[in-house]
């Protein structure tokens, strides 16, 4: 028996209009579903609509053998704006065949990864702003529209909006939504009514206006000064129907345009915003999803296809909340249906994977109101109202801080001269490191190993408690700090203090500081010691570096002798001659240097003046970051960067300039990001020490770089007698010597090959948590000096 489709009473001429709530459609909806079930009938004044909700029903209707898409209620009213562009053209248009088919390959799977250096590149925009804004408040859709916006044009029409780049977003943003706001109040209208709102009218089609004049400008830029590129602009000026040899003309073209930029950049946004939302909403999810894009150093086209549980994040979003509002949990057709469903989604889905993987990769995020539930603006689609966050920078410094983080990457890609391990012999090198320079050997160390035979394992002290093996030679690299071991050497100085059997080859080098005369050495003595007590066969003599003095120079004496050593145990099977660093100079975006936490400075003050008596000292107060604390005998330790100024000499000696991006590929172990495009700029303020006193041994290398007879003489001269007092004392680095001998040819991958990495700072906390918890104070001489 045929029923009747249910519908609420009605008043008057208005039907069921005041059923509607302003502003918010589908909460409407819903309460109406609750209460009429799964289909029901709606009179807007003139117009009949029929809601369905069911996965059958949703189903039943998207056969395209029975139903087709009708340009009507919202829809209807948007064709003032974009007329017979894709998503609001009749089916049986003419343009709407002839611009589907030309658009069609232009979402493709090849030309999809095209576009994905452009997306890389607004994509770091946003992480860059929100760098620079951590703390602070952000509005999520607010940055999420500036994103997709300009990724659109972008990648579309190789037009910049540089909505980053401004506190409020480009004039076309706010008369895009001006138009969508206005046509979804115009069909709840009669007509007449809005034939009698002159000015409204007349604001709406001032809007469309300013819409259609930036949109026959990139057309007018573009004809004017064609560009060799396959874009969807090119294809739209350029393609032809395969049939007919028809093209799109210009007016069409614009409102292919409009239909791209609203609708490619609008649902988009409400995507990424409502996966924020739920991400915060269950920290399970956001943690897993983190995990796996920390599995990668890089984000890359390639890595996107293996982000598997952030797609499903993705997908399980759109399920419970599409941006596209008028489709229920329970049905699942985000994207429309049969040959009028979105063409964009192949560019929208790798846009969000990428998005998402790069935020949880570069921030912590939290919500600025914790007890935040959603809420929904809309206007053509939804996203969630007044939805603020706040970031904090990850990662850089949390590897640093916890050396056992494992580094390795989940990657298939090789470097570029990969070397055969197969028959290499295998090495244990152990590290005590709270700075990072023992570590920093210790990585050196191992790269240097691979080339004579031996292929090592790094790894900290603590992490071979009880399982020291009698079959490869061990390494220890450490440093004392007044007399302690290091924090991740604790627990294997205690070991050593059981005084267990070991049947080890062994080698050891200590770092320290001969200011500290009564604790100078002690951990690395006593691990070399407690070595020979046990057992173990020394494979040299324990090496010892000064800080203050040439410490960089003593750790390479100690490695060349270790290496001769090495060398006449393989008797020089599996040695090669590689190159261990190879670089490349790239056109790409940058890559962002992160940092773990930020301090906030509360004071820097003078306590005393320099006088003869001694020099100025002074007194800063450090905020910490949210939720850390510290206690008595802490230190802090601070990531520095080098002065730009340095950083600009390299760059001139070089011939580099600041935007010069260079991927780095090494077939040894490196503290250098690999296979992945970074500026120049960047790795050199942020991953060398620049400033670092050269070394005897660096001088010697330099000394047969150079042309000029002269100054081999002179750099022999300082590697010799002159070196304490020429080098040492005046700290002059190797940069210092390349500008001084000019005819020394050294290319940039060997200059980067020379220079140690660059570690963390630790400074004594001079203030008690009794006093404040949560700020540390610093008290410190200012010493000025000739350097």
């Amino acid at each position: 028996m045929i029923k009747q489709i249910p519908q609420p009473p009605t008043k008057y001429w208005i039907g069921n209009v005041y059923e509607l709530e302003p502003g918010n459609l589908l909460k409407s909806f819903e309460r109406l579903k609750s209460l009429y079930g799964d289909i029901f009938r709606l009179t807007i004044f003139d117009k009949n609509l029929i809601v369905i909700s069911s996965h059958e029903l949703v189903n039943f209707v998207c056969d395209e053998s029975k139903f087709d898409k009708i340009v009507t209620l919202v829809i209807e009213e948007l064709r003032n704006v974009a007329h017979d562009g894709l998503f609001t053209a009749h089916t049986n248009e003419t343009n709407w065949k002839l611009a589907h088919k030309i658009l069609i390959p232009a979402f493709g799977p090849q030309a999809i990864r095209g576009m994905f250096p452009a997306m890389m590149d607004i994509c770091s925009q946003l992480i860059l702003r929100w760098e620079r804004f951590a703390g602070e408040e952000i509005d999520v859709c607010d940055n999420f529209t500036r994103l997709t916006l300009d990724t659109i044009a972008l990648c579309s029409f190789n037009y910049r909006f540089n909505n980053f780049y401004k506190d409020t977003m480009h004039r076309f943003v706010e008369a895009m939504v001006n138009t969508l706001i206005e046509s979804g109040k115009r069909f709840q209208r009669f007509s007449i009514q809005n034939a009698l709102m002159i000015r409204t009218a007349r604001r709406y089609y001032a809007d469309a206006a300013y819409v259609y004049h930036l949109c026959d400008e990139i057309i007018k830029e573009r004809r004017e000064h064609p560009i060799d590129v396959n874009d969807l602009l090119n294809r739209m000026i350029h393609g032809k129907d395969p049939e007919t040899g028809y093209l799109l003309s210009d007016e069409n073209i614009r409102y292919q345009i409009i239909t791209f930029l609203v609708a490619g950049h609008e649902t988009t946004s409400g995507l990424l915003s409502f996966t924020m939302y739920y991400l915060l909403k269950n920290p399970h999810a956001l943690q897993k999803a983190r995990e796996e894009a920390d599995q990668y150093n890089e984000i890359t086209v390639d890595k996107l296809s293996k982000l598997k549980y952030i797609d499903a994040v993705l997908k399980e979003t759109l399920r419970l909340q599409p941006t596209a509002p008028f489709f229920t949990v329970q049905t699942k057709k985000p994207f429309g249906n049969g040959q009028r469903a979105c063409i964009g989604r192949p560019f929208a889905w790798q846009e969000s994977l990428l998005t998402i993987a790069l935020i949880l990769k570069h921030f912590h995020i939290e919500f600025v109101d914790p007890s935040y539930d959603l809420r929904f603006k809309q206007t053509l689609t939804i996203k969630p109202e007044d939805l603020k966050i706040r970031v904090r920078p990850r990662q850089r410094m949390e590897i640093l801080l916890n050396p056992n983080i494992k580094r390795t990457e989940k990657s298939e890609e090789k470097n570029v001269h990969e070397i055969n391990k197969e028959n290499l012999q295998s090495m244990l090198i152990l590290y005590g490191s709270n700075s990072g320079s023992c570590q920093s050997f210790a990585e050196t160390l191992a790269s240097e190993v691979l080339l004579y035979g031996y292929n090592a394992t790094v790894a900290t002290l603590d992490s071979s408690i009880g399982h020291l093996p009698s079959d490869r030679p061990i390494i220890i690299i450490t440093a004392s700090y007044e007399g302690k071991p290091c924090e991740n050497a604790k627990q294997f100085v205690a070991y050593l203090e059981t005084k267990p059997k070991l049947e080890i080859n062994y080698a050891v080098f200590g770092a320290g500081h001969h200011d500290w005369v009564d604790t100078y050495q002690k951990i690395p003595t006593y691990i070399d010691e407690m070595f020979g007590q046990a057992g173990g066969k020394r494979i040299i003599e324990r090496g010892a570096g000064d800080a203050a003095g040439d410490l960089f120079g003593s750790f390479e004496s100690w490695k060349e002798n270790l290496l001769q050593v090495l060398r006449k145990d393989t008797d020089g099977k599996n040695m090669t001659n590689d190159e261990k660093l190879s670089i490349e100079i790239v056109n790409v975006t940058r890559n962002l240097g992160q940092i773990r936490d930020f301090g906030t400075v509360l004071q820097n003050k003078i306590l005393v003046e320099a006088s003869e008596i001694g020099p100025m000292k002074r007194h800063i107060e450090i905020k910490l970051p949210k939720g850390q604390t510290y206690r008595s005998g802490d230190y802090l330790a601070v990531l520095p960067t080098n002065p730009i100024e340095t950083v600009f000499r390299v760059l001139k000696q070089f011939q580099l300039n600041t935007n010069s991006q260079i991927k780095i590929a090494s077939s040894t172990h490196t503290f250098f990001p690999t296979n992945s495009p970074m500026s120049a700029f960047d790795i050199l303020s942020g991953y060398v020490e620049l400033n670092q006193p050269i070394s005897k041994r660096q001088i010697e290398t330099l000394t047969t770089l150079c042309k000029d007879k002269n100054e081999q003489v002179n750099l022999t001269n300082l590697a010799g007698d002159a070196y304490e007092k020429e080098i040492l004392d005046k700290r002059i680095s190797i940069l210092d010597i390349l500008e001084m001998y000019r005819s020394c040819e050294l290319i940039f991958s060997q200059y980067l090959r020379m220079l140690p990495s660059l570690h963390i700072r630790q400074y004594s906390i001079s203030s008690s948590p009794l006093w404040n918890s949560e700020i540390v104070t610093l008290t410190y001489d200012v010493h000025c000096s000739p350097s």
